[in-house]
């Protein structure tokens, strides 16, 4: 709460200053290695790790959402929730807290199921990550984090097949790396 109280009374964006959080830096086993800033992980080509979530509805299908336009992947379509895992968190808690920042859903550990882990490295060799891809299913409200996803909806796993084979260029990397091994 004192972050958004500073952030009004300073008329400053609070996750600007926060961005820059500890990060663990792995090897290509996902093996720790040890502790860097956020902003300097891609400047040294370390690997770093992700915690990503795929909400799910009881009909089976997946909420998607498209990265706000000033993020990394401006306008494309991706994970439900997905974040930097902070030094000395788990994969889990990381997913956990991802969903609850970027949806706004509250889940547990215990809700999470263990989708996919794999290494995903950008077009530009520059971000290197071992991600970790967890399901929930979820029929509740949602609240999308408007500084990182302009929109989310829900669609069925054989549209999102379709779009990715006719228009893959609406998609992260990050996200059509995973759906292609998810989709095995």
């Amino acid at each position: 709460m004192r972050g958004v109280i500073l952030s009004y009374v300073l008329n400053i964006n609070w996750r600007d200053k926060v961005s820059d959080e500890l990060l663990d830096y792995v090897d290509e086993n996902d093996n720790i290695l040890g502790q860097i800033l956020r902003s300097e992980i891609d400047k040294k080509g370390f690997w770093g790790r992700i915690a990503g979530v795929l909400v799910f509805n009881s009909k089976g299908e997946v909420l998607l959402c498209k990265e706000a336009d000033h993020k990394a992947s401006g306008g494309k379509w991706k994970f439900s929730a997905i974040g930097h895992i902070t030094s000395g968190d788990t994969a889990e808690l990381a997913a956990v807290r991802e969903a609850k920042e970027e949806v706004g859903i509250d889940i547990k550990i215990d809700d999470l199921e263990k989708l996919i882990s794999f290494k995903h490295v950008r077009k530009d060799g520059k971000g290197k990550r071992i991600m970790h891809i967890f399901k929930v299913v979820y029929d509740g409200a949602f609240v999308i984090d408007k500084a990182e996803f302009s929109e989310c909806k829900f669609v069925s796993p054989k549209q999102i097949d379709e779009e990715m084979t006719s228009q893959p260029e609406m998609f992260s990397g990050g996200f059509i790396t995973f759906w292609k091994n998810y989709r095995k």
